[in-house]
């Protein structure tokens, strides 16, 4: 098991998923949404990281499922494959590392984006 490279080719985010949910949903909503995203994914990385350093398996899949599930609330398609893949393997402590530490990567780039969402493109 390892990680695989498809994330690479996926965009941060998508942004006419966010665009078109604020014309339907009303601007406020989506604003909202997008902004709660920040705290929701740092919180869950914050527990993937816990885990990991005390070797919970367990609470490592169950995080990671939570974080892929709240990227896709925003469709923060890059953070959500390389999310699903350490939930993927979560049970091999010697991937754990080298995944998280990519997670940890594509996290800050996908919190980047989104602020650049909340400032330009649903201001």
């Amino acid at each position: 098991m390892g990680q695989s490279a498809e994330w690479k080719t996926l965009p941060v985010g998508d942004l006419a998923y966010l665009k078109n949910l604020a014309d339907h949903a009303g601007l406020e909503m989506a604003q909202a949404l997008v902004s709660s995203a920040p705290d929701a994914f740092s919180h869950e990385i914050d527990v993937i990281r816990d885990a990991i350093e005390a070797h919970d398996l367990a609470r490592v899949r169950s995080a990671a499922h939570a974080l892929k599930g709240a990227c896709y609330s925003v469709q923060s398609r890059k953070l959500a494959a390389v999310v699903a893949e350490l939930e993927k393997n979560a049970a091999d402590p010697d991937v754990l590392p080298a995944l998280f530490k990519t997670v940890e990567q594509v996290g800050e780039e996908t919190l980047q984006w989104l602020r650049e969402v909340l400032e330009k493109d649903l201001a």
